[in-house]
């Protein structure tokens, strides 16, 4: 008789991690020891266990790492897919222990795949992308502040931040692109993907590192991975607006930059875009449509090699 496959919960936080291995709960701290000694309690179950974490925006790493390190399954899903699990089995309170027996339910309900470790080139492009985007950010941020300071003083401390950010940039677009053109899949996807007017080398990137799943999607999951897929908000004979909600920022935005260029210059996503807009639609739900439209041709690309993209 194959033994029953055993969920263990672990809500984790940016300094511990509220777990649920069995029938007992304990939080220990997000540090190689503290999951070092969970996985040791798991190990004593006697039972094969899996380990499911939320996505808690780069808090759960350590816990990945850990895990694929010593031959631990462990899947990371939304949590936005738990909260939703929560209520509708009417658990609704909220305390780390709730919470990591509600993943540990979560888990035997829905029984989800592993989540495979990626390769090292895999990791690091991630980090790089997740870096550049945390600079451009604050670029952004640092030229606003300047604009609207009127101190000479200011303006020069903000003018020298931006020159190292700036500088700090381009550092990282080499780091990028070297990275990429050693891989050949991944430089062949990335000009696959810059065929379609409007995409262009950084949001093929960012493709590349945010979602590598992107090809081996069905077009619906494609588009909620993204967090561009309309979710309704009907309720009896009310019909509330769609909205997109969850999927992966850093993915959302690269589609959002890439709209914006694809409405001027690509004449399909111009179209849908004006069609739309001449309907009475909202500018975002326009480029929301045209961000999903865009996401469901770059999956289809990357499925289908052989397809002739005309643009």
């Amino acid at each position: 008789m194959t033994p029953v496959l055993v969920y263990i919960g672990a809500d984790v936080a940016m300094d511990t991690i509220a777990w649920r291995i069995g029938e007992h709960s304990l939080e220990l701290g997000n540090t190689p020891q503290g999951i070092r000694k969970a996985l040791h309690l798991i190990n004593r179950l006697k039972a094969p266990a899996q380990v499911v974490c939320e996505s808690t925006g780069g808090y759960e790493r350590l816990l990945l790492k850990t895990c694929w390190k010593k031959g631990q399954p462990i899947s990371r899903v939304s949590a936005d897919r738990v909260r939703h699990h929560a209520g509708a089995h009417g658990m609704l309170a909220k305390t780390d222990p709730i919470d990591a027996r509600m993943i540990a339910h979560f888990g035997q309900t829905h029984q989800p795949a592993p989540t495979p470790q990626p390769s090292e080139e895999q990791t690091r492009l991630r980090e790089l992308s997740d870096a550049r985007s945390q600079l451009s950010e604050a670029l952004l941020r640092m030229k606003s502040q300047k604009a609207q300071s009127d101190d000479a003083a200011a303006i020069k401390a903000f003018e020298k931040v931006v020159a190292v950010i700036s500088s700090q940039l381009e550092k990282l677009d080499r780091e990028i692109r070297t990275l990429v053109e050693s891989q050949p899949a991944w430089l062949e996807t990335a000009r696959r993907f810059m065929q379609v007017k409007g995409v262009g080398w950084q949001t093929a990137c960012s493709m590349l590192a945010f979602m590598p799943e992107i090809g081996t999607l069905e077009p619906n999951a494609a588009a909620a991975l993204a967090g561009v897929a309309p979710f309704a908000m009907d309720s009896g004979k009310h019909k509330g607006k769609r909205i997109i909600r969850g999927g992966r920022p850093a993915v959302r935005k690269a589609l959002y930059m890439a709209s914006l260029s694809a409405v001027r210059h690509n004449p399909v996503f111009k179209d849908v875009y004006l069609r739309l807009r001449k309907a009475g639609k909202a500018k975002k739900v326009a480029l929301t449509a045209v961000m999903r439209k865009m996401i469901l041709l770059l999956n289809h690309l990357q499925r289908n090699p052989e397809f002739a993209l005309s643009n």
